[in-house]
């Protein structure tokens, strides 16, 4: 099998890297993948999924960072409760002597 990638692709390819419209070069990529041979195909694919990965897994430290900082502030927000009701009951106390 001829693992060559065909002259046209590898300049239409070239011509939207040349502009840098990187979201125009996965187009081209995906509408064009067909016509690339076996083993580049399963390399575009690769990268397809790779970048994906590493976006999902960049969005999952997000929700977890963001997740800790919540609990950070729930527990924060607890403690200024705990502090208000015993600043409370001392006033409490105090009126009461």
């Amino acid at each position: 099998m001829d693992n060559t990638i065909p002259a046209h692709l590898i300049d239409q390819f070239f011509a939207i890297i040349d502009k840098g419209d990187e979201e125009k070069a996965r187009k081209f990529l995906l509408e064009h993948l067909k016509e690339f041979p076996e083993e580049s195909k399963n390399a575009i694919i690769a990268a397809f999924v790779e970048e994906a990965i590493t976006k999902q897994a960049d969005g999952s430290a997000l929700i977890a960072a963001l997740k800790n900082e919540g609990l950070k502030t729930a527990h924060t927000m607890s403690t200024f409760k705990k502090e208000g009701e015993k600043q409370a009951e001392l006033e409490r106390i105090k009126r009461g002597i």
